[in-house]
Order: structure tokens, then C-alpha cells, then sequence
């Protein structure tokens, strides 16, 4: 299994998401074409993410445009969600095992992580 497979899985069959959509055309931007790419993404680097749009914005091409905040937030959802897998499991994922991983996962993840957050904010209220 090649990480550009991993890292085709992880953008179609976990985050669900077209080539067109501005994540990965921020990867794209970047020059990210593996998982290893991804997993090495460090959250203070979620701020520097852009992409170049495919049509021009207000008349003018090659303009780069900053991740949306919720884009950056499923980023950071992800790359979360990776380190508490490896923290359980004791040592980095193999591909075989992201391969496995598929979107109800991550969605359960990210349901459990907000909860957590929202349970946190509240009972400091």
C-alpha cells in the first residue's frame, strides 16, 4: 500500500471531499501528494493554508485564497484524531490501518471531541 494511496483514502473515503474542494486544493497548493505529507502537518501551520482558485475571483487569476476556519477545523479534527489513535495503539499507524479508517470513524470522533469541548465550556458557565 503506497501512501498516495493513503492519502487518496483519507481525502475520499474519510473526509469525503472532491477534488475540487478547497482542502485539497490547498494540499495541492502546498505540494502534498502522500499521507506522510498530511500527518505532518503541524496545527500552527493550519493558518498559512491557501489555494490558488480554479477561476479567476473578481476578475483576477492566481489569487491565493486562506482555508476557510471550519476547512482548517476538520484538518485539525484529523490530524487529532491521528495522534489519540497513536497514543492508543502505542506507535504510528501502518497504512493498513488508515486504509481501514473510513468516514463514520472520523465522524464519531468529531462528534465525541465537540462534545467534550461543549461539555467543557458549559461547566465552566
Amino acid at each position: 500500500m503506497t501512501t498516495k494511496a493513503v492519502f487518496a483514502h483519507i481525502l475520499e473515503n474519510i473526509l469525503l471531499l472532491s477534488r475540487e474542494h478547497p482542502i485539497c486544493l490547498s494540499f495541492q497548493h502546498q505540494g502534498y501528494k502522500s499521507a506522510i505529507d498530511i500527518l505532518s502537518i503541524f496545527e500552527n501551520e493550519l493558518e498559512t493554508l491557501g489555494y490558488i482558485s480554479p477561476s479567476a475571483v473578481n476578475g483576477v487569476e492566481n489569487i491565493c485564497i486562506p482555508l476557510l476556519m471550519a476547512h482548517r477545523q476538520i484538518i485539525r479534527h484529523f490530524l487529532r484524531w491521528q495522534a489519540s489513535l497513536e497514543c492508543q495503539k502505542g506507535s504510528p499507524l501502518k497504512p493498513s490501518e488508515l486504509i481501514a479508517l473510513n468516514n463514520e470513524d472520523f465522524v464519531l470522533y468529531q462528534g465525541l471531541a465537540l462534545g467534550q469541548v461543549l461539555t467543557t465550556s458549559i461547566s465552566r458557565l
